[in-house]
């Protein structure tokens, strides 16, 4: 039992490692998000996907060795929680089981509320753009002085007023 004890607790330590690394891209993504270009979000992005397909294997691995101590005593694989585990391991691996579920469970919190406030800067930029897109698309009487800078359809056309992003002549 030692070795699997010991087994779990370098796996889920490698979780919480790893959750460690997607908290700070997630971190760096908010920042991206505020003041970057599009493409500082999207290489953030991308590690992030790198980083949770790891984790992923972790995961598998971690599921494995549960589902050997659950064999182990007898229990339900299904059902085999931390918790329990810590009922079944001698005293000094359950302290070091605890610590680093602790840890993890923290590391996760924290991604949770940086996930959230990512989550409300990217509904805020679509919908920053989406009132742009309306007030370029303004029918010619509801247009300020000059008429509409592009038809509802999103074809341009002459306006006494160009719009910055026409760089039609």
């Amino acid at each position: 039992m030692e070795t699997l004890a010991d087994e779990l607790i370098a796996i889920l330590d490698r979780e919480a490692d790893l959750y460690g690394q997607v908290l700070d891209l997630a971190r760096e993504e908010q920042q991206a998000l505020l003041s970057g270009p599009p493409d500082a979000v999207l290489g953030v992005v991308r590690r992030k996907d790198t980083l949770l397909l790891k984790i992923r294997t972790v995961d598998e691995s971690r599921d494995l060795i549960c589902t050997r101590l659950a064999r182990r005593w007898g229990l339900s694989r299904k059902t085999l929680v931390l918790s329990e585990i810590l009922e079944h391991c001698d005293a000094a691996a359950a302290e070091r089981i605890a610590a680093v579920r602790d840890r993890l469970r923290d590391c996760v919190d924290r991604l949770g509320q940086t996930g959230r406030m990512n989550a409300v800067l990217c509904h805020s930029g679509i919908e920053a753009i989406r009132r742009v897109m309306e007030d370029l698309s303004v029918e010619p009487d509801e247009a300020s002085p000059g008429g509409a800078m592009y038809e509802r359809t999103g074809s341009s056309r002459r306006a006494a007023r160009r719009a910055t992003l026409d760089v039609r002549t």
